[in-house]
């Protein structure tokens, strides 16, 4: 199979693409064993030739945290990407290494006060051949000085690096209005299309609506990239949703971006993407709150894997709740956490790598 640069800073999909798992295995081989961690492997002498399906580790959600005193907001995480699914042949190895899944970002009091970053997956190998992980979502902090003063950071989300990107993800304050965060681009590399994360949204509103949409949606390869988060915040009493982006889809799927929303006084929803379908089942739902008078989150669900599908997402009503993302299947991207106020809450794990051998 033809190597493409690696890794390509844009990516454009072919038409009908991602292909169908069958059409591209060769005729006269069967699926002979299915390694879900690394060691050894056995394969009869008289095998000299192997056809390998290999899927790097997804990359871990992320994650939103509050820091200060004073006004408050509520953030969202981006998700993680879908580890690279590469396929060929090659002379049979006596070992193997599968990729582990990126960590989801999480408060930690080693971290300062501030939420540790999600982790891209780790690389699949065998033989000739490897598969590079998923790339980690977006993380959000909002910072409210004793003063008055606020301010708002945002970490890059990650790009793919033979795998798909990450979720983007911006957190907002009172004086900001549709502030976008940039998704981690995706990749090319042996055949395997890696796509781009979708972005984030930071938005303060004071008008009834819906907050969110196909922009915040990570694009559908092969390797689906993470959904952007929703980081929001209103004053007002209107009728108000947000909604994270959905991973994209393809042979292993992205994690959805989370949804937080700060301080509202009218009926609000908020709510996370789902994962992106993988070969292995459906991606995970996105958590979902329906409230008032409080702030609210919701998380992403996990990136459907090759080998299972990705878990929910959660949501949550009270100040402080545990709304993690959920797990990515194997290979699929955590999904992104709702973050609501202090809330010790963590973005969902990326799915462990796999190799598939056919002889």
């Amino acid at each position: 199979m033809g190597q493409s640069t690696f890794p390509a800073t844009t990516v454009s999909l072919p038409n009908g693409y991602p292909p169908a798992l069958t059409s591209l295995i060769p005729s006269g081989v069967t699926l002979k064993q299915t390694i879900t961690s690394s060691g050894a492997v056995s394969i009869p002498a008289s095998v000299t030739q192997v056809f390998a399906i290999l899927v790097g580790g997804g990359g871990g959600g992320g994650d939103g945290y509050y820091l200060g005193t004073g006004n408050q907001t509520a953030l969202g995480g981006g998700g993680g990407g879908g580890g690279a699914v590469v396929m060929g042949w090659t002379s049979p190895a006596t070992s193997c290494v599968i990729g582990a899944g990126g960590t989801g970002a999480g408060y930690s009091t080693a971290s300062a006060g501030l939420p540790l970053p999600a982790t891209p997956g780790g690389v699949t190998s065998f033989g000739y051949l490897y598969a590079a992980g998923g790339g980690a979502g977006a993380v959000n902090i909002f910072i409210y000085g004793s003063s008055g003063q606020s301010s708002v950071l945002a970490s890059g989300a990650q790009n793919g690096i033979g795998g798909s990107g990450g979720g983007g993800g911006l957190a907002t304050n009172y004086a900001q209005n549709g502030v976008i965060g940039t998704g981690g681009s995706g990749s090319q590399f042996n055949n395997s299309i890696g796509g781009v994360g979708g972005y984030g949204l930071g938005v303060a509103v004071q008008s009834t609506g819906t907050y969110g949409g196909s922009l915040l949606n990570g694009q559908s390869a092969t390797s689906g990239g993470g959904g952007g988060g929703v980081s929001a915040y209103t004053g007002g009493t209107n009728t108000v949703t947000f909604i994270g982006g959905n991973g994209g889809s393809g042979l292993v799927g992205g994690g959805g971006g989370g949804a937080g929303l700060g301080n509202q006084t009218g009926t609000h929803t908020t709510t996370g993407g789902n994962g992106g379908s993988g070969l292995g089942g459906s991606g995970g739902t996105g958590g979902t709150t329906t409230n008032t008078s409080v702030s609210s989150a919701g998380s992403g669900g996990g990136g459907g894997g090759f080998l299972g599908a990705g878990s929910n997402g959660g949501g949550s009503t009270t100040n402080g709740p545990t709304v993690s993302g959920g797990n990515g299947g194997s290979g699929g991207g955590g999904g992104g956490a709702g973050a609501n106020y202090t809330a010790t809450q963590s973005g969902g794990n990326g799915g462990t790598g796999c190799i598939l051998l056919y002889y």
